[in-house]
């Protein structure tokens, strides 16, 4: 995760003058993605077959649209978003006149997705919310960590579109303690009464959470990711307004 995180800031510096030419046929109106992808490779930021074509997308600027690429880094597809018109390729951010060129494509497309083929991830005995929605989402937390909270109140009453499986990553280094807090919670959502024999498996599921997390990069709380690999910045139809969250 750390080397993906490293490419997306890269693309993000370069995005004020990251910008090539293309000559373009009589009558085009914009580049097209097979062209921008030959650009992208002659810049350095698609190597071989790492980058594959998403989709086009318009934007607020009729003069502007948008390519929409993943980037392959290891075990995590990593978006990149170009905008094109018909000469120019800019790369990453597009702001015109003091105002931020948005792409029309949903936020969930445009998020970093994880090959989760190779990783297992249990939802046996968890937390799981509106059970009888069709897609999982696994919602990373530390029982201390003051933006899970509000989010994790709001549960109960979800009925979206996802069911939401709720993951324990206790951050103990920053919440002293927060581990057996999190075992205590575990227990007490299998058990009405939290016997040894219950909290020892309590503390098991959390051990295991942990490592499933830390296997895909989990470094923060919360923490969401769609059980197709794609990582979100949210519950997208749940409205809790939240500040960054936690390392």
């Amino acid at each position: 995760m750390k080397k993906t995180t490293f490419l997306l800031l890269l693309i993000v510096l370069l995005s004020g003058s990251a910008r090539a030419e293309s000559k373009g046929n009589a009558g085009q109106k914009y580049v097209s993605a097979q062209e921008t992808l030959k650009i992208l490779q002659k810049m350095g930021l698609a190597q071989g077959n790492s980058a594959s074509y998403v989709r086009s997308s318009a934007t607020g600027d009729k003069e502007w649209m948008t390519h929409l690429f993943m980037v392959q880094q290891g075990d995590t597809a990593m978006p990149l978003i170009t905008y094109v018109n018909k000469r120019d390729v800019v790369v990453g951010v597009l702001i015109r006149d003091g105002k931020l060129v948005v792409p029309r494509i949903p936020i969930e497309e445009i998020q970093p997705r994880i090959n989760l083929g190779k990783f297992q991830i249990s939802q046996d005995r968890r937390m799981a919310y509106n059970a009888g929605a069709k897609e999982v989402l696994y919602m990373f937390t530390d029982p201390d960590c003051p933006y899970c909270k509000p989010i994790e109140e709001m549960l109960p009453q979800y009925s979206g579109r996802y069911k939401v499986v709720v993951k324990h990553f206790p951050l103990e280094q920053l919440h002293p303690g927060a581990t057996a807090k999190a075992t205590e919670k575990q227990c007490l959502w299998m058990s009405e009464i939290c016997d040894d024999r219950t909290r020892q498996i309590a503390a098991k599921i959390v051990e295991d959470d942990m490592q499933e997390g830390a296997a895909i990069g989990v470094d923060a709380t919360p923490f969401f990711i769609a059980e197709k690999g794609t990582i979100m910045r949210s519950i997208p139809d749940l409205n809790v307004n939240r500040p960054a969250p936690q390392k």
